[in-house]
């Protein structure tokens, strides 16, 4: 209990009454409880702690410093324990603080006296001086058997004796392609009682299909059935699936589109096919505001491998007033310039359609 309060000069006794017993119930429980108290702190007062079941006293009130009770205090000035004379052990410091333990490094076995059992416990490789024991003097010891310690028969000893050093040290190494060793059954094959086999189960399970139990024939292939084809020399019209030299030479080095291209606002347009070969156009229109003659130049949609293309160059006009015609003046791979001296009116000429083809870049 931790209800102590200090009763006031002007109190009445009568009125203290509660105060004066609960002070007298927490001095006689020195203040238990589950934790320390923290007001009308007085060093050496009690606390007995219901938690830990154990009492401490206040020893700083400052530092609200607790200690348990019982405990040994430690010496002023510790000192050192050693063993000497018959046995010898290791110095040990002892401050009082708590218990110490010796070590014992060697025995004197000629301080010894009376008669010492054959089963005594202890390091007889670190004592100083050992007695030795006749075998004969040797009692009470059964042989050893495979549940009991004890001596070892002659009889054991000659077997053991007959095992080959390292004899069970044995390790069995994993087998590789130089090495006999051990192996583990894989998946997809029977181990019966350590016979291995391999059943129809293993085998389907392995190549994740059912096998036919039958033949499989094929017929022969035609334009629209997959089928057998054989490759045939001479040169005919054959529709039994042989591929004819004649079907082969009219097949192998022609060319098919492979990339196209048209805009319908400018008249821009592109052919590319496998072989190389490139086609593309255009149309270079004239506004009112053209200047005549004009010159210019046209970029290919697609390069070409050299300037050895084609140019074809086509007035557009929406009249029959004679006119002069475009030509190009220089071409590249990229491009080509023209002249148009062409004097017609405007609103009759509307410019060139062009058209070039070559072998691509």
């Amino acid at each position: 209990m931790q209800n102590y309060k200090e009763i006031n000069a002007q109190d009445y006794v009568s009125a203290s009454r509660t105060t004066i017993n609960d002070n007298i119930k927490t001095l006689m429980s020195n203040n238990s409880g589950t934790e320390f108290p923290t007001s009308n702190l007085f060093e050496g007062m009690k606390c007995y702690r219901t938690d830990l079941k154990k009492t401490y006293t206040l020893k700083d009130v400052e530092q609200q410093t607790w200690e348990e009770d019982g405990l040994a205090e430690a010496l002023a000035d510790a000192v050192t324990i050693a063993i000497t004379g018959g046995a010898t052990g290791t110095p040990t410091v002892f401050d009082g603080s708590g218990n110490i333990s010796i070590p014992v490094t060697s025995l004197d076995a000629t301080k010894l006296t009376g008669t010492a059992p054959i089963d005594i416990t202890g390091n007889a490789a670190t004592a100083a001086t050992a007695n030795s024991v006749a075998w004969s003097g040797v009692t009470g010891k059964s042989n050893a058997t495979q549940s009991a310690a004890g001596l070892m028969s002659a009889a054991d000893k000659k077997k053991l004796d007959g095992i080959a050093a390292g004899a069970n040290a044995y390790s069995l190494p994993t087998a590789s392609s130089s090495t006999l060793g051990g192996v583990k059954t894989g998946s997809n094959i029977t181990n019966s009682s350590g016979t291995i086999s391999l059943s129809k189960t293993n085998v389907t399970s392995a190549l994740g299909y059912t096998p036919p139990t039958t033949n499989t024939t094929y017929s022969t292939g035609t334009a629209s059935y997959s089928g057998i084809t054989k490759l045939y020399t001479s040169v005919g019209d054959n529709t039994d699936g042989t591929m004819t030299q004649k079907a082969i030479k009219a097949t192998v080095g022609k060319g098919y589109l492979t990339a196209s291209y048209y805009n319908a606002n400018t008249g821009d347009w592109y052919r590319v096919y496998s072989d190389g070969w490139v086609e593309q156009g255009g149309l270079r229109e004239r506004t009112a505001s053209t200047t005549y003659p004009e010159t210019g130049t046209i970029t290919y949609l697609k390069p070409f491998k050299s300037n050895k293309h084609t140019i074809t160059i086509g007035q557009n006009r929406s009249s029959y007033y004679d006119y002069y015609p475009s030509v190009f003046v220089s071409k590249t791979t990229t491009g080509f310039s023209y002249s148009d001296t062409n004097y017609a009116a405007p609103d009759s000429y509307r410019g060139f359609d062009w058209m070039a083809c070559g072998m691509g870049a």
